[in-house]
């Protein structure tokens, strides 16, 4: 497999040199409508995301250490049309694995072949309720991010994307605040056995009506000292079904409450974010487990950074972060953190193949140091060390768990770099990345294997017109 990268990286220098001009002609943001000459009404855009992701020594709970790789393509094409108070958008994906080592473990948040991400309308009215005001209603299939993006978002370093069936409502006022209103059913990634997803086969998504989330979001964002505050009151009702015949039964509700002030130069920046969760839910997704437990956890994340006044904008960062695990298999209560459609990439480390950090069961904290050495060139680096919250709990990214507790709850060190350089700006990006996680006590006594170094890295070529 590592055969493929001087060809992807050959590829990656032919691209832009044959895009660039083609762009040029399109308008200064390089969009395909311009250069089509739709009329203003209507957008067309089409994004590619070609990436190879090699790596050595993946932690698998079933399988010895191996040296794998694959490459994911990611193509979406999305046509809008906006008048002033309807809209409709159309956007549809295709995201596969052409090439994969046998090792690897594809996955429906690795391949989703040719099918529908978006179809919805959105009514929107402005100016109701005063100056600035604005109503609107958007139903049908979505994709959206709230708050953080901890809780639910549109996925952005996943080849796949999560997205809904239902109604996502706001209502804004310039004195009041954003007050949001959605009604979700997730959609479920097709197709899901591992011989359909090695050959790519195309499979219509389905709404998996035995699944509902809906809640409450406010957002206050122009608060004194620059700062922003989000809340949210999120319920999640999950029954088994025909599509979903076996699944946890979650019924709880999560509170959160987030106060935020961006990163700017010359001035401290912070965030602080707090979560609760309350109901009834299940250990398991197994069939034969119908002991309903009582749901209480819980997630916590602080940061702070400041940004030098520079023009490469360096910028140092802390953060802690804390979700809280099962304590005891045995008491009836679940107090496993569950992170709904959350993203993580932008904070624990790099999904896809590797992800071996999830808001769930886990205790760390991080420093990350990040610029902008060139106005097209920037980067980060993030070292995190990481325990388990709960010693008896599992180690969720992996499966890896002592129920006794005894190995301890050291989990390792992650190291995480990532570098990205604008080609042309707003349309072609070259982004490359890699992450070293040395194992710590837990996995070296409750894994397969006695690895102490796990790679990974990642080359990707993403084009936007």
């Amino acid at each position: 497999m590592l055969r493929l990268l001087p060809a992807l990286i050959l590829a990656l220098q032919i691209v832009p040199a044959l895009t660039e001009p083609a762009l040029a002609d399109a308008g200064a943001h390089g969009r395909l409508d311009r250069a089509l000459g739709v009329p203003d009404e209507l957008h067309f855009e089409l994004t590619h995301r070609t990436r190879f992701e090699p790596q050595r020594n993946p932690l698998h709970a079933d399988g010895p250490a191996a040296t794998e790789g694959a490459l994911f393509l990611r193509t979406t094409a999305l046509l809008s049309a906006d008048w002033r108070w309807l809209g409709l958008t159309f956007e549809g994906i295709d995201a596969r694995a052409p090439v994969a080592d046998p090792a690897v473990a594809l996955s429906p948040s690795m391949v989703n072949p040719t099918d529908v991400l978006q179809a919805n309308a959105r009514l929107e009215a402005k100016g109701l309720m005063g100056p600035g005001s604005a109503l609107w209603v958007h139903a049908g299939r979505l994709t959206l991010d709230l708050g953080g993006r901890r809780l639910l978002a549109r996925n952005r370093f996943r080849n796949t994307i999560n997205a809904f069936t239902g109604v996502d409502a706001g209502l804004e006022h310039p004195a009041l605040g954003i007050l949001r209103l959605v009604t979700l059913a997730p959609v479920r990634r097709l197709p899901r056995e591992p011989e359909a997803l090695q050959a790519n086969d195309g499979e219509p998504d389905e709404t998996s009506w035995g699944v509902l989330l809906a809640g409450l979001h406010f957002t206050r964002p122009d608060l004194p000292g620059a700062l922003r505050l989000d809340a949210s009151l999120l319920a999640l009702h999950e029954r088994d079904s025909a599509d979903r015949p076996t699944t946890r039964d979650r019924r709880h509700v999560t509170a959160s409450l987030r106060l935020f002030r961006a990163p700017a130069p010359g001035r401290l920046d912070a965030e602080v974010q707090a979560v609760g969760q309350f109901g009834r839910s299940r250990a398991t997704s197994a069939a034969e487990d119908t002991l309903d437990l009582a749901h209480r956890a819980g997630f916590v994340h602080l940061a702070a950074g400041f940004t030098l006044p520079h023009v490469t904008r360096p910028r140092l960062a802390l953060m802690y972060d804390l979700a809280s695990g099962d304590a005891d298999p045995n008491d009836g209560i679940n107090g496993r953190f569950d992170t709904l459609f959350g993203a993580r990439r932008f904070e624990l480390g790099p999904t896809g193949t590797f992800g071996l950090l999830a808001r769930s069961n886990l205790e760390s904290v991080a420093v990350r140091v990040s610029g902008r050495p060139l106005p097209s060139l920037s980067g980060d680096l993030t070292w995190r060390p990481a325990w388990l919250a709960q010693a008896k709990d599992a180690w969720t990214s992996t499966g890896l768990r002592d129920p006794s507790g005894r190995a301890g709850r050291f989990i390792g060190h992650q190291l995480d770099s990532r570098v990205r350089w604008q080609l042309v700006p707003r349309t072609v990006r070259l982004e490359g990345g890699a992450a070293w996680f040395w194992f710590g006590a837990f996995p070296q006594r409750v894994g397969p294997e006695r690895a102490v170094l796990a790679q990974y890295g990642y080359l990707q070529l993403a084009v936007r017109i």
